[in-house]
């Protein structure tokens, strides 16, 4: 696979892209770190599946998702962002973007942003922020580790142990297409039952999933701000 799609896609010539950083990972899998940004990382993308139909590639951003909950219903999404930068220490100047905005109950809203990964764990630690006159909760997107042998959550290809499931269909496990292409009816290769898919809130091993890691998480960013303030002050008391 590494030497097929390097010998098919010429890196360099796809936006300027450096393949100086391809790494073979446990498992097969390849990484390839690049410069340029996200928008680089999809032409590489595209470039390979259109030599390739048959890769899995993913882009991996260093900006980090995060949700921001009990937003003023009347505060614009350029107001959002300014006062998320101006919220941290030092005014971090890092990328944000409000991606999305849901309105919710009481006129208020809950905002997606997309933020520089300092930037995403500062406002982490805090775990509130004040937008307008309103105190708003900050949250997390909560990843999950995926195999892509088997197809479940929680553990790695190079460490699975399960069924090889690649060339099946992830929403109605069926062989003869892909999850992008299914028109069938939902099916869960963890519960083993119709009607939801493994990578929904309805299955209670993914929800479980995803309960346990924003826990981990957050108690794990609160254990940083938490030992980082008490060496400032022991520093200080030092001095």
């Amino acid at each position: 696979m590494i030497k097929q799609n390097t010998n098919q896609v010429k890196l360099v010539a796809l936006g300027n892209l450096d393949n100086e950083y391809l790494n073979e990972m446990h498992g097969g899998d390849v990484l390839l770190e690049i410069i340029g940004g996200k928008d680089k990382a999809e032409t590489l993308k595209r470039g390979i599946l259109k030599k390739n139909e048959t890769s899995r590639v993913e882009v991996i951003s260093n900006d980090e998702t995060i949700y921001v909950s009990g937003i003023d219903g009347d505060v614009a999404p350029h107001e959002i962002e300014c006062a998320v930068r101006a919220s941290v220490r030092g005014n971090n100047t890092g990328s944000t973007k409000v991606v999305s905005t849901r309105p919710k109950q009481y006129g208020s809203q809950n905002a997606t942003i997309v933020a520089s990964k300092d930037l995403a764990k500062e406002l982490i630690k805090k775990g509130r922020i004040k937008i307008g006159w309103t105190l708003c909760h900050i949250r997390p997107r909560v990843n999950l580790v995926r195999c892509y042998r088997c197809l479940l959550y929680g553990h790695y290809k190079s460490e699975c142990q399960g069924e090889d499931k690649k060339d099946v269909c992830f929403k109605c496990r069926k062989s003869d297409h892909r999850a992008k292409d299914c028109s069938g009816a939902s099916y869960c290769l963890t519960c083993k039952v119709d009607g939801h898919r493994a990578d929904q809130t309805k299955c209670p091993y993914y929800r479980k999933l995803l309960r346990d890691k924003a826990r981990e998480m957050t108690n794990g960013n609160r254990k940083k701000a938490v030992s980082a303030d008490t060496q400032m002050h022991q520093h200080r008391n030092t001095h």
